[in-house]
């Protein structure tokens, strides 16, 4: 015959404290619920570097606000161009080498003195093309080192189908 298998301790424990609870309910909770508040308020009041207050008006929410807030945003490091592209701040190709940075409001990648423009460039986005592909204006295809623009409704274009297109239209 097997022995049989120990209770878990912790389970045992816990299954006293529910039957404990179960048969005086506000005796038991009031004082952990206290607690909790008590320990939230001083890991927070930790993590904010802020002293511990003495009243009892305190409100922990407020310090739970505070926390949860986003921090300010440090600026991204300044990385150096790896591809060759156009920057939406001023219109200018970047080239590979050229130093660029993450602008906050756009999410694009933009020439590090270009970090605080406010305004777009009002260019088309164009690049060198880095893969074979066709051209979804004329049909023809798109060789590798072509320079290929990006025109809302159809995707990469030729530059000159894009500048034909503008001028049509």
């Amino acid at each position: 015959m097997a022995k049989p298998i120990p209770f878990n301790r912790r389970w045992l424990q816990n299954q006293q404290a529910r039957a404990e609870a179960a048969a005086d309910p506000t005796a038991a909770a009031t004082p952990v619920v206290r607690e909790q508040a008590q320990q939230l308020q001083a890991i927070i009041c930790a993590a904010l570097n802020v002293l511990e207050p003495d009243d009892e008006a305190f409100d922990p929410m407020a310090l739970v606000r505070a926390y949860l807030q986003e921090p300010p945003r440090e600026a991204d490091p300044v990385l150096y161009a790896r591809f060759e592209s156009q920057c939406p701040g001023c219109g200018e190709p970047i080239r590979v080498g050229d130093p660029i940075v993450r602008h906050q409001q756009w999410g694009r990648y933009v020439h590090a003195h270009c970090r605080n423009r406010q305004q777009r460039a009002a260019v088309a986005y164009t690049i060198v093309a880095r893969y074979p592909g066709i051209c979804r204006h004329c049909g023809q295809p798109v060789h590798p080192g072509e320079r290929i623009t990006q025109v809302r409704g159809l995707g990469w274009i030729h530059e000159a189908c894009a500048q034909q297109r503008q001028r049509d239209s």
